[in-house]
């Protein structure tokens, strides 16, 4: 017979290099507070009819009245993006770290190369956000024509991030074993976990790259909660603007 693997648990709030949320609230300060300076140093500029639907070529083919409101539908979207990206990272390092017990110093390795990696690469994804996020407010208040150009180049860059980015996490998993909850009955259909005994509410997924709630802590329905509330948010204010 082959010999079993074993997993111990550690809470990972002890020790988790990760991004830290000033940085990302620095990011959002500097997009943010420049798309104010912008937009209220030149109000009087900004057309009556503003742009709101882009085609495939970001030429605009929908337009919405101006408004205070219409005008700061952009910075009110990118607080809604801080908010998740930093809930986000802070779900990377509060979730439960699960080492080998047969080589725990090199699991507790991986987990934090892992860790780190992967908060650094969301942090980087959402500096880009930003920057799109920015360019679509000089776009849409001040209809400068040129930076259609500058917006499909950002696009573009972000989706070759993003490919690079699950790829460069499969590259560091890659021969290594990860441990996954021994109980599979806290394992509901395969992919819900929903463990008492657990005191984690945040776990590594059973297979696969990311996190996973755990279902009987009150704290993973209260994110649940929290994300379908910003989603509605989003779904609204995206209505309202267009």
């Amino acid at each position: 017979m082959g010999t079993q693997k074993r997993y111990a648990s550690l809470d990972s709030r002890t020790r988790v290099p990760v991004v830290t949320t000033s940085r990302y609230i620095i990011v959002y300060l500097i997009a943010v507070v420049s798309e104010l300076i912008f937009t209220f140093a030149f109000y009087d500029k900004i057309p009556n009819q503003i742009p709101t639907h882009f085609d495939a070529l970001m030429n605009p083919n929908q337009f919405t009245e101006k408004s205070l409101y219409s005008v700061l539908c952009m910075p009110l979207i990118q607080t809604v993006m801080l908010i998740i990206f930093i809930v986000c990272n802070e779900m990377m390092k509060a979730s439960k770290i699960q080492l080998s017990s047969s080589n725990p110093k090199d699991s507790l390795k991986i987990n934090e190369e892992v860790r780190l990696t992967n908060s650094k690469l969301l942090f980087n994804l959402f500096i880009l956000m930003q920057l799109i996020f920015f360019t679509v407010q000089m776009m849409t208040c001040f209809n400068i024509r040129s930076l259609r150009y500058v917006m499909l180049a950002i696009l573009s860059l972000t989706t070759i991030y993003i490919v690079t980015y699950i790829f460069i996490l499969l590259k560091i998993r890659k021969g290594h074993s990860y441990p996954i909850v021994e109980d599979k009955s806290a394992w509901k259909l395969g992919i819900l976990y929903y463990n008492k005994d657990d005191v984690a509410y945040i776990v590594q997924k059973r297979s696969g790259l990311g996190y996973t709630l755990n279902f009987a802590r009150y704290q993973s329905w209260l994110i649940t909660l929290a994300f379908i509330l910003v989603m509605f948010a989003i779904v609204f204010l995206g209505n309202k603007f267009s």
